[in-house]
């Protein structure tokens, strides 16, 4: 909550605790003392509810893989489904990036960058492809034959 007082002196004032009936409560007596001041310019309420916050996967080959794991799917099929539905998306994105980089291969001031770039680039996606899920397989002790 923000006021401006007599004087043009910025007032600010938030309140913060477990309870939020309590807290709406002590921020409209703040800013109806502040509204009462003859000299009060302006009183700005910045009362925000919680909004959920919606976090990316960080992973979503290892996320399928949990996913299908937990659905009862057995031994290295939940990690090679996984792993074959990523695929695709991964190439893409590397080979679209890949292609739009490779103009610069021409430019002699850039060409280093463009290299970096896209030889990283097709490294990170063999390492997607290939290792992410070999990883996941050893760690989680997952065998073709072994039950969920």
């Amino acid at each position: 909550m923000l006021g401006r007082g007599g004087g043009g002196k910025k007032i600010e004032a938030a309140f913060r605790g477990p309870d939020p009936a309590v807290l709406r409560r002590l921020a409209d007596e703040a800013k109806a003392i502040m509204a009462a001041d003859p000299g009060a310019v302006a009183v700005q309420d910045d009362w925000r509810e919680k909004v959920p916050v919606l976090r990316p996967a960080v992973d979503p080959l290892v996320d399928q893989a949990d996913a299908e794991r937990r659905a009862g799917k057995p031994g290295l099929a939940p990690v090679l489904d996984a792993a074959a539905s990523r695929a695709r998306p991964v190439i893409l994105g590397a080979l679209t990036t890949i292609l739009g980089v490779a103009p610069l291969l021409f430019d002699p001031f850039f060409r280093s960058m463009a290299v970096t770039i896209m030889f990283g680039l097709a490294f990170a996606t063999l390492l997607t492809l290939i290792v992410v899920p070999l990883l996941y397989a050893v760690l989680f002790r997952r065998r073709d034959d072994a039950p969920a």
